[in-house]
């Protein structure tokens, strides 16, 4: 709980989200039915009571030219946990670290619902209707989008599917013919997202040391007397190189190295000077072993 990490990904999903509705336009025709008019529809995150206020304040927009409508905006409306969608939290992911010879690791990610309230504001309710017609035909109801979620593990890509809940519309039209309408669309959102822990750096195992003895089953209850107290073959494999990270398992290479002592010892065994040496307690070696 005391470590410090930042892989933002709650800003991530956010782009990833906006990045959907960023370049919605709207037409409008004139009398002959050809095009007359074309804007691409504003987006950026922010809740929607703050162009509310700015339309009431100055209708005429009189303060800004870029602050106009129709206009879109979202903002995180709840943050839950998804119990349905959990997995084993020992499980960990593992990769490459920048550090040669080490490996990094972290637990898997744990699941999140993410809602998101995308408001379109217009003030022609055909200008609305343009808008959530291009959406809806997207969302069956899931719209799945591939993010990857760390920078440390470029080669993780997480599926994110993106589910629309519901669609309401409103009209905040009150009072006489100078106040300015708005007609206001709500679209509903969950994303199923993932957030993942800290990651940390480990040292790859680059050397296994084996020994092997020669004792019986009896032997094995008892104390190890001195007569074996030094191995009967070591095995020593070391990883080749120590510094470099295999792409597959198929590319792992060792050196290995058997060291036999036999003096003053009468085993029942045979050995193998191969890497996959074997042990047989019911053979017997050579005199020159």
């Amino acid at each position: 709980m005391h470590t410090h990490f930042k892989h933002l990904l709650l800003r991530r999903y956010l782009l990833a989200f906006g990045s959907l509705f960023d370049n919605m336009i709207i037409t409008r025709e004139d009398s002959s039915g050809n095009e007359a008019y074309r804007q691409v529809v504003p987006l950026e995150y922010g809740p929607k009571e703050r162009w509310l206020v700015r339309l009431t304040q100055d209708p005429d927009f009189l303060k800004s030219v870029g602050e106009v409508v129709p206009r879109m905006s979202y903002e995180i409306s709840s943050l839950t946990y998804d119990a349905t969608r959990k997995i084993n939290t020992l499980d960990k992911l593992t990769f490459p670290s920048a550090e040669a010879g080490n490996r990094a690791r972290m637990y898997v990610g744990v699941p999140y619902n993410i809602g998101i309230k995308l408001s379109v504001l217009v003030k022609l309710q055909q200008d609305g209707m343009q808008i959530v017609e291009q959406i809806l035909p997207y969302f069956t109801p899931d719209y799945t989008i591939a993010i990857r979620p760390l920078d440390e593990l470029p080669q993780l890509v997480d599926t994110i599917p993106i589910t629309l809940q519901s669609v309401s519309q409103s009209d905040k039209y009150e009072g006489n013919f100078e106040t300015r309408r708005v007609i206001i669309w709500e679209l509903d959102f969950t994303i199923k997202a993932f957030f993942y822990g800290p990651v940390r750096t480990q040292k790859r195992v680059q050397e296994v040391i084996v020994n092997l003895y020669n004792s019986t089953q009896a032997d094995l209850a008892a104390p190890l007397t001195q007569e074996y107290s030094l191995p009967v073959v070591t095995i020593d494999v070391v990883a080749d190189p120590t510094d470099q990270e295999p792409a597959t398992v198929e590319d792992i290479t060792a050196v290995t190295t058997i060291t036999e002592n036999w003096s003053g010892i009468s085993p029942s065994i045979s050995r193998s000077l191969s890497p996959s040496a074997s042990i047989s307690p019911s053979a017997s070696p050579s005199p020159s072993a």
